[in-house]
């Protein structure tokens, strides 16, 4: 067996181990980071409210009894609500 070192005490052994950092713009799981809190913020409160509107407009369209292709025309307003949502949750 190999004779253990007794030399370092408690302090001196945590001063030979360095953490890392972790880099401005990015998160603890390696991704980058895009945007802030505020715009964060921001792409959440767009997502949400685009997203509660277009659910509104095809429950209108739904029953009023208009053709199904006229709903169709939801994609885009969903499309913009679901980017708003991700971008937020994400980060990114």
């Amino acid at each position: 067996m190999c004779p253990r070192d007794t030399s370092h005490t408690a302090s001196s052994r945590d001063e030979d181990h360095t953490y890392a950092e972790v880099p401005r713009g990015t998160d603890n799981r390696g991704g980058a980071v895009n945007i802030g809190p505020r715009e964060q913020r921001k792409r959440l409160i767009m997502g949400v409210t685009t997203l509660a509107m277009s659910v509104g407009i095809a429950i209108g369209l739904i029953y009023s009894g208009i053709d199904w292709w006229w709903r169709l025309g939801l994609f885009f307003p969903f499309w913009m609500a679901a980017l708003g949502l991700f971008q937020a949750l994400e980060e990114t």
